[in-house]
């Protein structure tokens, strides 16, 4: 089923809302992302790990448990680096249902968000199996050492003298450098994703939607400019934000 293969890609088939109830993705959806990422399953969404780590693990058929691989990282600048493993010698996490679990070693790690794909080593070509992004995360997140201030709004609550009655993108700057300038090191902001005005939900920024899309209600309309021709797409995703 297509939400199965959901899961190889990291994405939630399903989800409990703040009653209780389960929320299941329909196949006619599941199948629309599939397509949208252009399948195949077998590629990961993510792979996370803490700046000290020294390894990953990865699922393969067994019958490839002999074979040879090529593990390669694109580091965030472009940069690659390339490891090169004969799978027989490296340590089995797992074994079960046609499948093996191998310990992959890891290089010095850099922060930030790279890719990390592997290939099959055969002729008269390499064969990609996996290509997935790969993001190395602090150990920790960052301790202030001193206390700080900052300030909580609601970007729907701001109003500014050249806004169409709620506040906008442009607001938000403005008021970041207005902070700033009063010496506030954060503001605390309400979430800004795209959320459904329809029956039965209602309109609350904390309902599980995707954070990918921006809620169009904070454009600043004078800043969009002219109309596009009908054919054209706008992705609020891309929008910046500050």
């Amino acid at each position: 089923m297509d939400r199965e293969r959901l899961e190889s890609h990291g994405i939630e088939p399903e989800y409990i809302d703040i009653w209780g109830q389960t929320h299941v993705v329909s196949d006619e959806v599941a199948g629309a992302i599939l397509k949208s990422l252009g399948d195949p399953p077998r590629d990961a969404g993510a792979i996370v790990v803490r700046e000290s780590a020294d390894a990953i693990s990865i699922r393969i058929p067994a019958e490839k448990s002999g074979a040879s691989l090529k593990f390669e990282i694109e580091w965030e600048g472009g940069e690659l680096e390339h490891h090169w493993f004969w799978l027989p010698e490296l340590r089995t996490l797992e074994s079960q249902a046609g499948t093996i679990v191998k310990r992959i070693p890891l290089p010095p790690l850099r922060l930030g968000y790279h890719r990390a794909r592997f290939y099959w080593l055969q002729e008269p070509e390499l064969e990609r199996f996996s290509d997935s992004r790969f993001i190395v995360c602090p150990e920790r997140c960052l301790t202030p050492d001193r206390r700080m201030a900052g300030v909580a709004l609601s970007l729907y609550g701001l109003r500014s003298l050249r806004n169409w009655g709620i506040g906008d993108f442009t607001d938000l700057l403005a008021a970041i450098d207005a902070f700033a300038a009063a010496g506030a090191q954060f503001i605390a902001l309400n979430p800004l994703h795209a959320i459904p005005n329809r029956s039965p939900y209602n309109t609350s920024p904390y309902l599980p939607q995707c954070s990918f899309y921006r809620n169009w209600i904070y454009l600043d309309v004078e800043k969009i400019g002219a109309a596009p021709p009908p054919e054209a797409v706008i992705v609020l995703s891309e929008f910046p934000v500050g």
